[in-house]
Parts: C-alpha cells; structure tokens; sequence
C-alpha cells in the first residue's frame, strides 16, 4: 500500500481515539499523569503482541514475522532505544495536560503547527524536500495553524497555560519522531517499536514507585461502568493501531519525517469535524467554542489542508 494511503488511514483513527481522550480527561479520568500511564502500559501491551508474532513465526520455523525481524542491539542503540521510549512517555503526557486545560480542536493542531518545523528544522540538512513537497509541507503547516487559531477575544489563563505546555509536547513529540525514524533506519522497523517499549516500561515503573500516583492509576477506572471501559480500552486500541501505522510509514525508505508530521493537520480536520458534529447533537461530552467568523476561518484551513494534499500526492 502507498505510504500516503497508510498514514491518512493511521491519522484517522488517531482522531478517533484523541477525541475520546479528550471526553475521558474533561468528564472521567480527570488526571493526565493517570491517563498517560494507562496508555503507555497499554502501548507497552500491545508491542509485547508484535513480540509474541516474532516468537510464533520463530517456532514454527519462519525466519522472522510479517513485520520484520526482532534482534539484540549494540548498546548504543539500546541506550538509545530506552531515551526514546522515555521520551514516549514525557510527551503523551504533556499532551493530554495540554487537552485537559484547552479545546481539542485547538491544542492538538497547536502542537502539529508547531511540530512539523521543528522536525524539519532538525532534518532539513540530511533529507531536503523537493519543491512539490515543500509546497506541500508549508500548505499543510498553513492550514494546521489556521485551525489552531481562534481570531479575536481572550483565552482564559488554563487556555494559555495549555498553549505553553502543548509547545512543550510538540518539542518532545519532534524529537521522538525524528530519533525514531533513526532508529528504524538504522536497525529496522520491528527493533525500532520494540526495544523503546523498554525505556517506556522503565519511566512506568519509576511512576509507579510514586505512590500517590500509584493510588490514583488504581482508583482511575474503579467508579467507571463495563460500558464506559469498554469504550476507553477500544479507544486505546484504536490508537495502538493508529499509532503503530504511523511509525511503520517513517521507517520507510524514501519518506520524509517531516513531510508525514505535516500530514497530521488531516487528523486535525477528522476532529474538527467530529468535534463540531458532538457540540451540536451532544454538548454535554464535548463543548466547542464555535462562531461564524471561527468557522469561516477553519474553513480556509481546510482549502489549504486540500491543496497540500494535492501537492503532496505529484
């Protein structure tokens, strides 16, 4: 399949999840710490499944799995490994602190507003784009800005608050990125989403040494209905999904971490809309600020979003 098939697919089902996140950390989990351990356990859980594919193709005698093959690294890349999965860790929860204290349909495209320069910035010397796609990258960038931006009137201090610690997780997010399209490159895809689970696993249990952190992650879910659970923990699959089609479209040859960090404003367009359609028929889980000018303005966005796509796909 086309990279740029794979990765709209991947960003559409992290819009799903992301914006059940954001119902979850405003009406039920109420602590981003909390919320951040449960999904880095679970992407911890679902990596151990590609381990478990590698081990049962091993004993039935093939060389290695659909997704690659499983090795021992040098301890440089272990080393390595474990910084990024750290890393992992530090920036999904600064992102759902930054979700908590502002609107969905604003602090995630502050963050991939941000995120894309950043990383290019950190690339641009070793992996330059073409011009088709450099137009592209500045479209998509342009019209993840314009959906980020509400014109006129005043945040309150928990919105300006968010927009600093959002910048913080773009920061994190754009080093995770990069470092692991490193990685890939340099060891494989399966090493490379594998071995920093360790790391992950690692920033897990020092939390969880933290003991009125410990009390909180055990308390969390009790008071939620099996419904409510159900929902959480398919979202949370959702997003391993998601989240692991994303990494496999960076370790492939030829493809712009920069470029597919920019593609993220489509994900910001499945929100928008998801967001906008659950203020009007279901206010009471998920609340937009919208007006007319706002609107016309995301509307822009999305002619921009729509053109780089277009220049993205020459």
């Amino acid at each position: 399949m086309n990279w740029l098939y794979i990765i709209l697919i991947s960003y559409f089902i992290l819009s799903i999840s992301n914006l059940v996140d954001k119902i979850f950390l405003s009406k039920i989990v109420t602590e981003s710490i909390v919320y951040a351990i449960w999904v880095s356990l679970l992407s911890v859980f679902v990596v151990l499944l590609l381990v478990l594919d590698v081990l049962f193709n091993r004993a039935t005698g093939l060389t290695s799995s659909s997704f690659g093959d499983l090795s021992f690294m040098t301890p440089w890349f272990v080393v390595l490994a474990v910084f990024i999965g750290v890393l992992f860790t530090l920036a999904i929860y600064l992102l759902y602190t930054a979700l908590q204290r502002g609107e969905a349909s604003r602090i995630i495209p502050l963050i991939g507003g941000s995120m894309p320069v950043i990383i290019y910035a950190m690339t641009f010397w070793y992996e330059p784009l073409n011009a088709s796609r450099t137009i592209s990258f500045f479209l998509l960038v342009a019209g993840t800005v314009l959906i980020s931006v509400t014109p006129g009137g005043k945040h309150p201090a928990s919105m300006k608050n968010g927009t600093y610690i959002a910048l913080g997780a773009s920061v994190s997010f754009a080093l995770f990125f990069v470092l692991s399209q490193y990685l890939f490159r340099s060891q494989g895809f399966l090493n490379g989403i594998v071995w920093p689970r360790l790391g992950t696993a690692i920033a897990l249990i020092v939390l969880f040494t933290n003991e009125p952190i410990r009390k909180k992650m055990l308390d969390s879910l009790r008071h939620l209905s099996f419904r409510m659970r159900s929902i959480w923990v398919t979202s949370q699959c959702l997003g391993a999904v998601g989240f692991v089609g994303q990494q496999y479209a960076i370790s492939l040859p030829n493809v712009s971490v920069a470029l597919v960090s920019a593609l993220q404003s489509t994900q910001y367009v499945y929100i928008l809309i998801m967001a906008t359609l659950m203020t009007v028929f279901r206010p009471k889980l998920l609340k937009e600020h919208l007006s007319w000018r706002v609107l016309l303005m995301k509307l822009v966005a999305l002619g921009s979003i729509g053109a780089g796509l277009f220049f993205v796909s020459l």
